[in-house]
């Protein structure tokens, strides 16, 4: 049985987590990607893909709705807060017992089409995109569910 974990231990298996698919999906070695949270330059890694600088966010909750609220360099135009990385992932750990974690893969065109986060000291997505994402057929193509979590943990 898995102990409690604090939000940031869970953020940091997260990270992890999305670090290995992207060694997968891009054919990257693990240090072609670039830990960026740590410089504050509004993503959690970056890395070169075909010539193209690629910047992830990775959002990790441990609910079936939310996402936890954003850092506002992870936007442009604070005014009307447009997301800027290239890709979000969320990583919902719902049942750390069950050693399962679902991936929701989303571009920055489906982050900003259509909603209109809520900025304050920080970035509060709109709840239409968190109730879309938990109803799960709009971004159904993007999703893996039940991912095993167990080496991370």
């Amino acid at each position: 049985m898995v102990e409690k974990i604090t939000p940031q231990e869970l953020g940091k298996i997260g990270e992890r987590i999305i670090k290995d698919i992207l060694i997968e999906e891009y054919s990257l070695k693990e240090e072609q990607i670039k830990h960026k949270s740590r410089d504050k330059k509004g993503c959690d890694f970056e890395f070169k893909f075909n010539d193209k600088t690629i910047k992830i966010e990775v959002k990790t909750v441990s609910r079936e709705k939310g996402i936890p609220d954003a850092h506002f360099n992870e936007f442009v135009n604070f005014e009307n807060p447009r997301f800027n990385p290239d890709f979000l992932y969320l990583v919902r750990i719902v049942d750390l017992n069950s050693m399962k974690a679902d991936i929701i893969c989303l571009t920055r065109e489906q982050v900003n089409e259509g909603y209109n986060h809520k900025p304050k000291k920080i970035v509060v997505f709109d709840s239409k995109l968190k109730t879309d994402i938990k109803n799960g057929e709009k971004f159904k193509s993007s999703t893996k569910l039940g991912i095993d979590i167990s080496r991370y943990l």
